[in-house]
């Protein structure tokens, strides 16, 4: 919630834009039965379907790893 709030504070519309995508994307797959065909299932996998996250998209770039 606090990034959140501060995205919107901050204007952040690209934040924002994930999230939403993010938000949709999980609505999609709580809908979804079971019984989805393997070959769909695969093409959503890879995320180059419009409009699905790209996880990718998540990560942060400045952030650094444990040593």
């Amino acid at each position: 919630r606090a990034v959140l709030m501060i995205a919107v504070r901050e204007n952040n519309h690209s934040f924002i834009a994930m999230l939403d995508k993010y938000i949709d994307n999980c609505n999609e797959l709580s809908s979804n039965s079971d019984t989805a065909s393997s070959s769909e299932s695969d093409d959503n996998h890879n995320g180059t379907e419009k409009g699905k996250l790209n996880l990718s998209e998540l990560m942060n770039p400045h952030k650094r790893k444990g040593k």
